[in-house]
């Protein structure tokens, strides 16, 4: 962020590097100062947090810091239907679902809020990385039985930490089947996962790929214990994964 249109009612002001200097000599009446916080024009959204305190004589005051968030036009939250964890922003932007990650808090779960009886159901989206680093929390992907009463966790088809590499992950309790599966940042796959009982089916393809997907198996009792769940999206664990979701089913 840069600062522009800095004004002030009374006293002068200084831009130094990133702050703002605000010189009040004799102060005797109330004083206003304003400006705008100017964003990048890419990749929404942004954080800013001021920091800010007042020296009075030899005397320093902090002030309470305050959290900004720049969006950009035609953004919209997540319908009512959906409930989303505590780490991470997810925003429709453009009719298409972002989900930002703004620290390593693992793991990060959008879901719909319908029971579908035991648990056993399929999931479809199309899934998408618009960053990516090389790191085991550099993950994303589509999820069933999550659970919020524990942790938000559920059973996961991720883009897991090498592009090209896909894995299955139990949230916490372990990684199941990984496989190289030929994915490039910016590129949609169709992401398709079962469950039915302690079976997780899952497939992987290249939107306008016309052969077959790249499936892979993972049979787990431990899969059980996420019964019911929700069905839902997983987002990146790492801070500065973005990552985009379309056609859900």
């Amino acid at each position: 962020f840069t600062a522009a249109n800095i004004q002030a009612t009374v006293g002068t002001v200084n831009w130094v590097g990133n702050e703002i200097l605000w010189f009040l000599p004799n102060l005797t009446t109330a004083a206003e100062l304003s400006y705008d916080l100017v964003a990048p024009a890419e990749n929404p959204p942004f954080y800013a947090t001021l920091t800010g305190s007042v020296l009075a004589d030899d005397t320093q005051y902090a002030i309470p810091d305050v959290t900004l968030q720049y969006m950009p036009d035609n953004v919209y939250p997540l319908g009512e239907s959906w409930e989303v964890s505590a780490s991470g922003t997810w925003l429709v932007i453009d009719g298409v679902l972002n989900c930002f990650s703004e620290d390593d808090v693992d793991p990060k779960h959008a879901w719909v809020k319908q029971t579908f009886g035991t648990g056993d159901y399929t999931v479809v989206a199309d899934v998408r990385m618009l960053t990516w680093v090389l790191s085991d929390y550099a993950r994303a992907g589509i999820s069933v039985r999550i659970n919020p009463e524990d942790g938000g966790r559920g059973l996961n088809f991720l883009y897991h930490m090498y592009e090209n590499n896909v894995g299955l992950l139990n949230d916490h309790v372990a990684w199941g089947p990984e496989a190289e599966f030929p994915w490039q940042v910016s590129e949609w796959c169709t992401m398709t996962l079962k469950i039915e009982g302690r079976t997780l089916q899952a497939s992987i393809q290249k939107k306008g790929d016309t052969g077959g997907p790249f499936t892979m198996t993972w049979e787990d009792d431990r899969h059980l214990f996420r019964s019911p769940g929700f069905p839902g999206l997983a987002g990146g664990s790492m801070g500065g994964i973005v990552s985009q979701y379309d056609n859900f089913k």
